[in-house]
């Protein structure tokens, strides 16, 4: 089932990589770090200030730890997944790139043996040239004799 940019599907999934983007961001800040040592600093402070009974403070926060950080996972998988698309993208690039480079160079190689050739054709031209203008001057120094 392919999915153009307008299915109200993609919209969403846009949408959500989006949210995830920008989580993964603000969690990886240093604004995250500092309201995250606050509220724990916080939650803390609530039993010692008897605001809270001390075990009823700990369940709550568990509970909320042990739901950023699956949170955190799953963002975190979507940004590995995504990284990994864009990998196999890039290696797809690099081996068509390694295939033209070696089609270049086959080229190349044909190109060298081609003036490779053409070299040893002018020099034999060349030789030849010279061994006529040899057999020339023999006929006129023979002629010239008689």
């Amino acid at each position: 089932m392919s999915m153009d940019t307008s299915s109200p599907i993609r919209k969403d999934m846009l949408k959500i990589n989006k949210i995830s983007d920008r989580a993964i961001k603000w969690i990886g800040s240093i604004s995250s770090l500092r309201i995250h040592t606050a509220l724990f600093t916080a939650t803390f402070l609530l039993p010692i200030l008897e605001i809270t009974p001390f075990d009823q403070t700990l369940l709550v926060l568990t509970t909320i730890v042990s739901l950023e950080a699956i949170y955190l996972s799953i963002f975190i998988q979507m940004s590995v997944n995504r990284s990994s698309h864009v990998i196999e993208i890039i290696q797809e690039d690099v081996e068509d790139i390694n295939e033209n480079i070696d089609e270049m160079m086959e080229e190349e190689e044909e190109n060298e043996e081609e003036l490779k050739e053409s070299e040893v054709i002018s020099n034999i031209e060349e030789t030849l040239l010279a061994l006529q203008k040899e057999l020339v001057n023999l006929k006129k120094s023979k002629k010239s004799k008689k």
